[in-house]
């Protein structure tokens, strides 16, 4: 498992960007896996910024089908194709993803010659449409959603759920899988295992039999219970009411948007979307550990002013900003990392 989980920020503007913050775009990193949320405008030149690796395992999640949240793709495939990347694709998304890519394909040229996955998620949440090239429209799988997970691997799953906008719009639950619980070798020589394979199976939680009775790693105190992993849960263009513990209770962090402040409420409902002190309200309701406000309006010209109001409801707010980088460690304490962006030691928030 990953000893770290980054969060790096790679565009917190909602809808118009502005000189220091870039259209939407986050990208986690697991060990040679990278997830991207959103995929706003020039999202490129932001993997040039972070330092980002072009040919590695990467699933894009978009949330919906509006401009500020796509028009970043075609860029960044050209981008892939220009460096001849290998690694795989997967790009999940709303119904219509395929359709764009397609189009893209058709009227511009866009190509895709990585290894693709296109995994379209059905109004209904029931079912996912795969296609494996954008260049022929051809339907190759119809895969079954089961609790509402929409991608796996070895390291984590993904589910997701509707949001409310005023499109279809998807938010996204990423879950490490279980973390293996500590191993005691005191305990482990005590019940007599010799050290070796046998180690390795108790580690990984499995009973191992010795002078034919079985051991039981956990019932034996040989290796701690197995820890839940760390959960990131973004939730895309969104009104509040949505229960997104419905994904994972008491997630270690929320990625809410905040597109206004609480003095354009009204604005903010009209417009489907949610005030700083609405993300506070829900990731007080959701029992989230850390909040952390992006997608914020151009309009205002003090960012810290989404922060105040956020931190009166729920202390544990974090104010993202283009770049950052935060590190989620597997005690689940959330840092923000400021090497990343060459100035200090990290310092714990």
């Amino acid at each position: 498992m990953a000893s770290h989980v980054r969060i790096i920020i790679l565009g917190t503007a909602g809808a118009v960007p502005s000189e220091t913050a870039s259209l939407p775009a986050i990208m986690l990193h697991f060990e040679g896996n990278q997830v991207l949320f959103d995929c706003g405008e020039d999202v490129q030149r932001q993997f040039l910024k972070a330092n980002l690796k072009f040919n590695v395992p990467l699933v894009i999640c978009i949330s919906h089908m509006h401009g500020d949240h796509v028009i970043g793709l075609p860029g960044l495939l050209f981008n892939f194709n220009m460096g001849d990347r290998t690694a795989p694709l997967t790009i999940v998304g709303p119904q219509g993803i395929f359709s764009y890519l397609h189009h893209l394909h058709d009227d511009i040229g866009l190509r895709v010659e990585c290894p693709l996955e296109v995994r379209e998620i059905q109004p209904d949440l029931k079912v996912l449409q795969v296609y494996t090239n954008i260049e022929d429209p051809i339907l190759v799988d119809v895969q079954p959603i089961e609790k509402n997970v929409v991608f796996r691997n070895k390291l984590f799953a993904i589910s997701a759920m509707e949001s409310r906008h005023s499109v279809f719009t998807l938010a996204y639950c990423i879950q490490e899988r279980p973390l293996f619980g500590t191993f005691h070798p005191d305990m482990a020589k005590l019940k007599q295992v010799p050290e070796g394979p046998l180690w390795k199976k108790l580690q990984r939680g499995k009973s191992v039999e010795i002078n034919g009775k079985v051991l039981d790693p956990v019932v034996e105190g040989i290796v701690e219970p197995p820890m839940r992993g760390r959960t990131i849960i973004y939730t895309g263009d969104t009104m509040p009411g949505p229960d997104y513990s419905l994904l994972s209770p008491s997630p270690d962090v929320l990625i809410h948007e905040s597109m206004y402040l609480n003095q354009d409420a009204k604005l903010a409902e009209e417009k489907q979307h949610s005030t700083s002190q609405d993300a506070a309200r829900v990731a007080s309701r959701i029992q989230a550990k850390y909040l952390l406000l992006t997608h914020r309006s151009s309009r205002y010209k003090d960012p810290s002013a989404f922060l105040a109001e956020a931190q009166s409801t729920f202390p544990n707010t974090i104010l993202a900003k283009d770049l950052d980088v935060f590190e989620l460690k597997k005690t689940k304490v959330l840092e923000k990392n400021v090497k990343e962006r060459e100035s200090q030691d990290p310092a714990e928030i």
